[in-house]
């Protein structure tokens, strides 16, 4: 990838809305068809959740994360566009999360990953996440701790 992308972070319905609606056929399955209504699940976010996203000339990836409780952050959403991925921007975007969570004194980052996609657990993985739990016959927990010496 040429020049440099900024990770900013958006926090209004619109912004959320026309970037999950822009990454949903990123997801397999797509995101629409994960939930019953984009536009509720944007309001959804909006509320609840932190969101980064990575612009370069455009936005070429985002993260949503939940911050429920002490324990842990939650890794909802992540997805790069197919030709910007394996460039390092995935990364930074977890990098990101990492850094809020450690700013909120939070020690852990946990996710939901589909036990078929073998190139994102693999990307976990490299990142230092391990599997915590065997969630059903689709997917699993994995988790990292991200406290400094740990």
């Amino acid at each position: 990838m040429m020049g440099r992308y900024e990770i900013v972070e958006i926090n209004t319905y619109d912004d959320i809305l026309s970037t999950i609606e822009r990454f949903d056929s990123i997801f397999s399955p797509s995101l629409s068809r994960r939930v019953s209504d984009l536009h509720k699940y944007a309001l959804k976010l909006e509320g609840n959740a932190i969101v980064y996203v990575a612009n370069y000339t455009e936005t070429i990836g985002f993260i949503a994360f939940y911050v429920n409780n002490s324990e842990y952050v939650f890794v909802t959403l992540i997805a790069i566009l197919e030709q910007h991925q394996k460039s390092g921007i995935g990364r930074a975007l977890i990098e990101k999360c990492f850094e809020v969570s450690r700013n909120l004194h939070i020690g852990k980052v946990r996710l939901e990953v589909l036990k078929d996609n073998a190139q994102a657990i693999k990307f976990y993985e490299n990142l230092g996440f391990n599997i915590v739990d065997d969630l059903d016959m689709k997917s699993y927990y994995m988790e990292r701790n991200i406290m400094y010496g740990k």
